[in-house]
Order: structure tokens, then C-alpha cells, then sequence
């Protein structure tokens, strides 16, 4: 299985015509199919490495007919770093189709546990890829940012990366706190974390790159709608900086996310 999956994957990279010739001949089917079994470690990476490379929007259909994703997920959860890594990619991959119901059945078959894991790892590659994955699940469907904070170990897991010096795994960091902070109860448990959220934040928004900092600022959207949040603002960050952010800035999201901080800023003075 293993070397007919490496021979496919290296046809399927070198020319798109034999790419579509592998899908509408099945080749989709027939290696999901194959990851419904228990494969070794290695021969289950080339499966799924196939899989990526076969990534259209008929394939993906295809992976989701075949019950394809579960199968996925279950080597997601893998001890091997590195089959983690193909398969949260593959997966990334097929909820860029933005389809609502599939997101949540992703959600549903448990891959949060494998992405919490992940963002362990001490590859940078790895924490990338499933920071990436969580933000896109968790961006506009409550069920799942609530399953997600649910998951144990996931909110230590996340805020330690607010500390990270890689601007990537920063980025997707804030996007993951900008997105589940919406939920109320995750407003509250940010307040009592190992790392100290609203300092990092608002460090961000004073040091970091404009998209690190129009990040920042939609994820202080959020954390200062938790009175206690916004009454600890003055303490991290000049208001003026805030402030200045409404007019100054070329950035027109960042000016809208801006104007709402000051409004519950506002709205705890009053």
C-alpha cells in the first residue's frame, strides 16, 4: 500500500493531467477506503500525503462520500509527529471549503484532542499547521469554539503561544483567542490562566507587525466586554494608543476594532 500511494503521489505531483485522470479513475475512494484499516505509521503518512496532493474540490467531496474524514482524524491521533502533521493539513485543506455542516462534523469526530496535542509539539512546522486548522473551525460557528475551550488542556495550550517569538504561530494564536473569546465563559477562564492574556495582548498591540496588531486589537474586542478585562487596560496599555489607533491608522479594520475597545472602555467609566 505504501509504495503504490508514493507512486501515485509522485505522478499526481509532476503532471495535473494524470492529477485528474487518478480522481475520476477513483484513486480518491480507494486510498479513504484504505485508511478505514489499521496501517502502519509509515505506510498511512503516504496515504494521506497522496491524499493532500490529490486536494481539488471534486476530491474533497469524494473524501467526505467515503467517510474519508473520520479515518483521517484517527491518524490525526497518532503518536507520530509527523503523520499529525500530513493529516491536519489534509484536513486544513478540506474545511477551506467553508462548508458549515462538514466543519462541525470535524468537530463532532473528536479533532480538537489531535490539534491540542499538536500544539505541543516541538516541530514550529506542526504548532503552525494546527493553530491554522483551529482558527478556521473555530472562526464563526459557536458550537465549535464552545467545544473547543471544552477540550482539555486547549485554552493552557493556546495562550502559551502568545509568548512565541514566530510571528506565524503568533498570528494564528491571536486569531484562535480573537475567535473563541466571543464566548463569554472563555472571556471569564482567560482571566485566570498561567499567562497573564491581557498583558500579552495588549503587548502585541504596542510591538507587533500591523497584522499582528490588527489582530490584537479584534482579539481586545472581545476580552474587554469582561468588565474586569477592560478595567485592567489602563495597566497594560496607554488608552491614548488606543485612542490614536480610531484616527491615525490607514487601517480601516483596525480603526473599526479600535472604536469598539474604546466603546467598552467607555462604557466601564461611565
Amino acid at each position: 500500500h505504501r509504495e503504490a500511494a508514493n507512486a501515485l503521489n509522485s505522478i499526481a505531483k509532476n503532471n495535473k493531467d494524470y492529477l485528474r485522470v487518478i480522481i475520476e479513475n477513483g484513486g480518491v475512494t480507494a486510498l479513504a477506503n484504505l485508511l478505514k484499516k489499521d496501517l502502519a505509521p509509515d505506510t498511512a503518512y503516504a496515504i494521506v500525503n497522496c491524499l493532500s496532493i490529490l486536494q481539488t474540490q471534486e476530491s474533497q467531496l469524494e473524501l467526505i462520500h467515503t467517510e474519508g474524514v473520520p479515518a483521517l482524524i484517527k491518524y490525526a491521533s497518532s503518536s507520530d509527529r509527523q503523520l499529525q502533521a500530513v493529516c491536519a493539513q489534509c484536513l486544513k485543506h478540506w474545511a477551506e471549503m467553508n462548508n458549515d455542516h462538514q466543519l462541525v462534523l470535524m468537530v463532532n469526530e473528536g479533532i480538537f484532542i489531535p490539534l491540542v496535542s499538536m500544539l505541543s509539539a516541538d516541530d514550529s512546522e506542526v504548532i503552525v499547521t494546527a493553530a491554522e486548522l483551529i482558527a478556521k473551525l473555530t472562526m464563526k460557528i459557536e458550537s465549535n469554539k464552545e467545544a473547543f475551550f471544552r477540550t482539555e488542556g486547549a485554552l493552557v495550550a493556546v495562550v502559551q503561544h502568545l509568548e512565541s517569538e514566530a510571528s506565524d504561530i503568533l498570528h494564528h494564536t491571536l486569531s484562535i483567542l480573537g475567535n473563541i473569546a466571543s464566548v463569554e465563559e472563555v472571556r471569564e477562564a482567560l482571566l485566570y490562566t498561567s499567562v497573564n492574556v491581557l498583558q500579552a495582548v495588549c503587548g502585541v498591540l504596542q510591538n507587533g507587525t500591523s497584522e499582528l496588531t490588527i489582530n490584537a486589537m479584534r482579539t481586545l474586542v472581545h476580552l474587554t466586554n469582561n468588565k474586569e478585562n477592560a478595567a485592567r487596560i489602563p495597566e497594560e496599555v496607554s488608552i491614548q494608543t488606543i485612542i490614536d489607533m480610531t484616527s491615525s491608522s490607514e487601517q480601516t479594520l483596525l480603526q473599526k476594532h479600535a472604536i469598539t475597545v474604546v466603546a467598552n472602555l467607555a462604557a466601564v467609566s461611565d
